[in-house]
């Protein structure tokens, strides 16, 4: 007889994600000054991903080079305009996408360059 196929879990433990808000400084009345204050949102566990060629091929339409791809589990959702630091390299965020059969949320990385 053959054996029944076992579940595998996906094992999410690469390292931590941390997920920030940007948002403008303001002063004591709410008017806004220079500068950006960061809000940490959340701080997630992730597995990594590899880069497919689809997604470098959709990223070099758009001028950007993305530099790596990470999933968390469940389904969050997260803002394009948010910062992800990950081993205190921060990254902003290209695309997140929603893969229903994992049940995680793929998110594509640009590495911040400090020019």
């Amino acid at each position: 007889m053959l054996k029944k196929p076992e579940i595998i879990q996906q094992v999410y433990n690469d390292g931590l994600v941390e997920l920030i808000k940007r948002t403008q400084k303001t002063d004591d009345y709410g008017t806004p000054i220079g500068g950006v204050d960061k809000v940490t949102i959340d701080k997630v566990w992730f597995r990594d991903l590899s880069l497919t060629a689809t997604d470098t091929f959709y990223a070099h339409a758009d001028d950007t080079d993305l530099t790596s791809k990470v999933s968390v589990r469940g389904k969050m959702k997260i803002s394009t305009k948010w910062l992800a630091v990950i081993d205190d390299t921060e990254h902003e965020i290209y695309r997140t996408y929603y893969n229903p059969k994992n049940k995680e949320t793929e998110i594509s990385l640009m590495e911040v360059s400090d020019e």
